[in-house]
C-alpha cells in the first residue's frame, strides 16, 4: 500500500505530497507501496504520515519528509501554482492547500 500508488512499474511519480492519514500493510510506503520499475523523483509526505521511515529520501518509497510549515515553500520549489490554482492560506487552518476554484 502506499499513499499515492499501490505499486508501479514503468511509470513515474514525481512533485507529490502525501498530507494526511497513515498507510498499512505488510508493504507499506508513504508514496509508492511496491516499486517494480518506477521512477521516484520529489515526492514528500508531511511528518505525521506513518509509517515514517528512518531517512528521509524524496526520491524513495517513502518521499522526503516535511512538516506543515514547509508545505508553502515545497510547493513552490517544485513549480505548484500557489497564485492561480492553489490556495496555500489555508495551510494554516487545514493543514493542507486548497483549490482555489473548489474551496471548503
Amino acid at each position: 500500500a502506499g499513499g499515492i500508488a499501490g505499486s508501479g512499474s514503468g511509470t513515474s511519480i514525481q512533485n507529490s505530497f502525501v498530507l494526511g492519514g497513515a498507510i498499512s500493510a505488510a508493504t507499506a510506503h508513504r508514496v509508492l507501496g511496491e516499486n517494480s520499475g518506477a521512477t521516484l523523483q520529489n515526492n514528500y509526505a508531511l511528518n505525521t504520515v506513518t509509517p515514517i521511515p528512518g531517512i528521509s529520501d524524496p526520491n524513495s518509497l517513502d518521499g522526503g519528509t516535511i512538516t506543515t510549515a514547509q508545505i508553502v515553500s515545497t510547493m513552490q520549489a517544485l513549480g505548484w501554482n500557489t497564485m492561480t490554482i492553489w490556495n496555500t492560506a489555508t495551510v494554516a487552518t487545514l493543514g493542507r492547500p486548497t483549490l482555489i476554484q473548489n474551496p471548503e
